[in-house]
Order: C-alpha cells, then sequence, then structure tokens
C-alpha cells in the first residue's frame, strides 16, 4: 500500500516537472531525470522551479521527523527510474522495503484519533 501511494506521487510530481521542469543534492538527482525524460533543459528558472516543488513534496516528510526515510525512498527510487519515450518506468519492487519504512515513519507520526 505505501509503495504503491508513494509511486503514485512520485509519478504525478515527475508529470508537474515535465511542464514545470529542475538543484541540490536528492532534488538535482530527481530534476535531471525528468528533465533528461522530457527534453528539458534543466537549467535557471526550470531548475528553481523544479526543486521548489521537490522541497514542496519534501516538507510533510521533514515535518513528520522522517526526512532520512524519505530521502531513502525517494534515492532509492530515483536510483530505479528510466524513461522510454517520455514515460517513466519504476522497477515496482526494488524500494518496496524503503517505502514501506517510509510510510510507517510519516504514519507513526500522524495524530492518533482519540
Amino acid at each position: 500500500m505505501y509503495f504503491r501511494c508513494f509511486l503514485v506521487w512520485a509519478a504525478g510530481l515527475a508529470l508537474a516537472m515535465g511542464n514545470a521542469a529542475c538543484g541540490g543534492g536528492l532534488a538535482e538527482d530527481y530534476c535531471n531525470k525528468v528533465c533528461d525524460c522530457f527534453g528539458v533543459d534543466c537549467s535557471g528558472d526550470v531548475l528553481d522551479a523544479c526543486v521548489e516543488e521537490f522541497d514542496k513534496q519534501r516538507k510533510p516528510a521533514d515535518d513528520a521527523g522522517c526526512s532520512a526515510e524519505f530521502d531513502e525512498a525517494f534515492g532509492c527510487l530515483i536510483d530505479t527510474i528510466t524513461c522510454d519515450g517520455g514515460e517513466f518506468q519504476f522497477d515496482q519492487q526494488a524500494c518496496n522495503d524503503e517505502a514501506i519504512t517510509y510510510g510507517e515513519c510519516v504514519g507513526e507520526s500522524a495524530p492518533q484519533p482519540g
């Protein structure tokens, strides 16, 4: 469950960045893959927009104290991304453990009802 949600989020971010898309560490790695896939020059405003969007998506992990888990899961996902004709492909099993760990961290940090 966590893995599928994580993939849907990552794919959505990739599509959003394809239109605005691409710097610094994990964000830079991700943005470069997005830009390469969509044939976008990753510099200047394009790079700034991508990094800004990546940081917005990472903020909930930071707020929940799950930055390391986010970095592990998303870093693994970045390593498995391939692009075929502008279509992102993911190895759905390669990062399952990291995605589950991240999901559990975020879930534990969420306010509990009651």
